[in-house]
């Protein structure tokens, strides 16, 4: 689990690495910060990647173990996708097209406000930014409480992720290695829409059969109906 852990924090991890260390660097020159504040960059990182490499982690695992060996790469497509549509649907949701128009605003002041990033007390990003800014003097928090829930928060997920491992890994695993559908799955399924155009004319009905097979089997059919009704709701 370790070996496994450490290759997909690399591999999800080096581009975010690659943008945000010139970010940090030109912020604590512009502030003046001292050595003290890039070496706390360097901390309070590495907590922060395994925070989000642990969570992606756990939930594969999760979904290995519980989905079907044969589609789990295509339900994960469409739960992908699936989010994306939701994504696509709160952005506009949240009206960004008022941020661009400074009349809307009493004063400028709260055109600023309004273009501030939501926080949250409970998100490891607010943690990593207050355990930050006092080395560079623009708050008077707790770095260090601040900087142990951030470290905390990656050991524990780090620990459920091993825990689940020595369970859920096994069945992922032997579910991967499973190469025939069970032939009974498939011939209930066949009856199932056989039954659902039964009504329908014989000279449709193998017409709106094939459709619906196609439609179940591929899951790009699945991915642009939703967004499409992600498109019309918004």
């Amino acid at each position: 689990f370790a070996a496994k852990f450490l290759e997909t924090l690399a591999d999800s991890s080096w581009m975010m690495l690659l943008f945000s260390l010139p970010f940090f660097l030109a912020f604590g020159i512009v502030h003046g910060a001292g050595l003290a504040y890039y070496g706390m960059v360097v901390l309070t990182l590495l907590p922060f990647l395994v925070i989000a490499a642990a969570i992606g982690v756990i939930v594969i695992q999760v979904l290995a173990a519980a989905l079907p060996a044969q589609r789990g790469k295509d339900m994960l497509f469409v739960f992908a996708i699936c989010f994306l549509s939701l994504f696509l649907l709160f952005f506009r949701l949240l009206q960004p097209e008022l941020l661009v128009n400074p009349e809307k605003f009493a004063d400028f002041a709260a055109y600023l406000t309004a273009l501030q990033t939501p926080s949250s007390p409970f998100l490891p990003s607010t943690w990593a930014a207050a355990a930050l800014l006092p080395f560079v003097g623009l708050t008077d928090g707790d770095a260090l409480f601040h900087y142990c829930l951030l470290l905390s928060t990656a050991l524990f997920l780090l620990l459920v992720g091993s825990w689940l491992s020595t369970t859920l890994y096994p069945i992922g695993w032997s579910k991967a290695q499973e190469g025939t559908r069970r032939q009974s799955l498939r011939k209930w399924w066949d009856h199932t829409l056989d039954f659902l155009v039964c009504f329908f004319p014989s000279r449709f009905r193998i017409i709106i059969l094939k459709d619906l097979k196609i439609f179940f089997r591929d899951t790009s059919q699945w991915s642009q109906l939703f967004v499409l009704l992600a498109l019309i709701v918004a």
